[in-house]
């Protein structure tokens, strides 16, 4: 469990009755500091679906899509130390200079917010929808009772013919190719 004590933690419950089902679809692009793995938000998308009783149509909304300033939980990341920090270029797309660059231009929004728009968002008909969904939950600092049944995790849905998990990218390319242009998705 985490330590309470630590001010960046958020309890999630989810208490108030609910009309609808709600899916809260999380992604989160996060560095790594090296000497103990623990992971930071850099980037995150919130999609809110609510799919209501009877036969009208669901709707969606996007509650959150921007950068995320984790120096709540380490102002360390910005230092650019290479052997400390690993900001997986790969995977966000961004170099520690675009960062720091988004940082100082206002652009990053603060840990805190994210928190408070998904703790706002839970409810008890709703549900959090990600790819490894248990990495972006640790690395926003989320927890609590209202989880243990309220999570959707692809990554253990959706499994290769071998048994192993199917990257995210693979997914989206085999079931939304019809649905949009999904080209370009994950290319960093």
């Amino acid at each position: 469990p985490p330590d309470e004590s630590k001010p960046s933690w958020v309890l999630l419950s989810a208490e108030s009755a609910a009309n609808s089902i709600t899916l809260l679809a999380i992604d989160v692009e996060m560095i790594e500091r090296r000497s103990d793995k623990l992971r930071l938000p850099v980037t995150a998308a919130l999609v809110r679906c609510e799919i209501p009783e009877g036969n009208d149509a669901p709707t969606t909304s996007t509650l959150f899509s921007g950068f995320v300033d984790p120096s709540s939980v380490d102002a360390g990341w910005a230092s650019g130390d290479a052997a400390a920090w690993d900001y997986k270029e790969q995977f966000t797309g961004f170099t520690h200079a675009d960062l720091l660059a988004r940082r100082d231009a206002g652009e990053m929004t603060p840990l805190s917010q994210l928190q408070r728009r998904i703790k706002d968002a839970m409810h008890a008909g709703a549900f959090l929808v990600g790819h490894g969904i248990q990495c972006d939950l640790r690395c926003l600092r989320l927890h609590g009772a209202a989880l243990r049944r309220r999570v959707v995790d692809t990554m253990w849905i959706f499994r290769t013919k071998g048994g192993g998990s199917a990257p995210l990218k693979d997914l989206v390319a085999e079931m939304l190719a019809e649905v949009g242009d999904w080209a370009d998705f994950q290319k960093g």
